[in-house]
């Protein structure tokens, strides 16, 4: 060990006390870097504590949880839709806003949820045979998003309620249409 010790070619360096110095502080900066590390996935896990209760809260409040966190069967009905907003679809199909409406009305309206992004147009315009079945789907959006908001989620409603677009509302009806 002594022989590798004065081969070294810092062995007599006078560099060596300011090198011990430069390695001891990265050493202490490397224990500091993991405490904070720490610290901040402590405070993350304490903020998604937090997210998590709001957002039972929510489902208790939409019928989705019982008091006890037992889900529901509304809860059971959403943890089947894997495409769309599953409250929003849920509320909806359990409301009975599907029962009366033709096959080519339902498209049409399921339309509403498919789309990926939110829309782009502002128009608001809604022909008048789909005017009824969305102004069901806009209602349903917005109590969820009243919910949400009153749970302290974070939530703009007007960005909301722009996800669920009438763009190809009659597109898809008259496709069903011409299909049948």
């Amino acid at each position: 060990m002594e022989t590798k010790l004065v081969t070294n070619r810092l062995h007599n360096s006078e560099k060596l006390p300011k090198l011990y110095e430069l390695y001891c502080k990265k050493n202490e900066l490397k224990i500091k870097i993991k405490s904070l590390k720490k610290a901040i996935n402590i405070a993350q896990s304490i903020l998604q504590l937090d997210d998590l209760k709001r957002r039972k809260k929510v489902l208790r409040r939409l019928g989705y949880l019982s008091e006890d966190d037992v889900v529901t069967i509304k809860g059971r009905v959403a943890c089947e839709i894997n495409a769309g907003d599953e409250l929003v679809l849920t509320e909806m199909l359990l409301d009975g806003v599907f029962n009366d409406l033709s096959p080519e009305m339902t498209a049409a309206l399921l339309s509403c949820f498919v789309v990926e992004r939110p829309s782009e147009k502002k128009s608001g315009f809604v022909k008048e045979e789909f005017y009824t079945v969305y102004s069901k789907l806009q209602e349903t959006a917005r109590n969820i998003a009243a919910v949400t908001i009153q749970c302290n989620i974070p939530l703009n409603e007007e960005e909301y309620l722009s996800l669920f677009p009438s763009d190809m509302m009659e597109i898809v009806y008259n496709w069903c249409c011409v299909s049948s």
